[in-house]
């Protein structure tokens, strides 16, 4: 029982850390690709006075690129060896929920951007989901232990 505990607990934490990969993948999405964003975090930096405003916006850019694509392989090993320790569905709602809320979080923080009532009110109903689905998992796991999957031959074609 301790050892399926701690798979659990290891499948949950590397579900989440995919999350956090996904979601800082978007924070780098957003320099990549917002101008204004870039900009904002050059001149925060002070990076423009040793390689000029242009070239330093366009290696922030290059680079920011280079983090989504960072981010997301990292997300899927990750993210594979999740499901490798705990249930496909266990897997997928943590990272989703994670990636959902810290999305949201690294907007605020890193661009400011606001968090509207709608957008509590959805995050309400996705943790209310989180909780129904959680209880409603013990009739699943019985469920698939009663009806084992048989494999189907294939019929061979000539």
């Amino acid at each position: 029982m301790v050892a399926s505990t701690t798979n659990h607990s290891v499948g949950f934490l590397m579900a989440a850390t995919a999350g956090f990969l996904a979601a800082f993948s978007s924070v780098f999405g957003k320099f990549a690709m917002d101008s204004s964003s870039a900009r904002t975090l050059v001149a925060f930096l002070s990076l423009e006075q040793y390689l000029g405003d242009d070239m330093v916006l366009y290696l922030l850019r290059v680079l920011s690129f280079g983090g989504i694509f960072a981010c997301n392989a990292l997300m899927f090993v990750v993210f594979v060896k999740a499901m490798h320790y705990t249930t496909s569905i266990n897997a997928v709602v943590t990272n989703f929920s994670f990636n959902f809320f810290l999305s949201a979080l690294f907007g605020n923080i890193f661009f400011g951007e606001h968090l509207s009532l709608k957008w509590f009110v959805g995050a309400s109903f996705i943790i209310a989901g989180v909780v129904i689905m959680k209880s409603a998992k013990g009739d699943l796991d019985s469920k698939d232990k009663e009806q084992p999957i048989e494999s189907e031959e294939r019929p061979k074609r000539d």
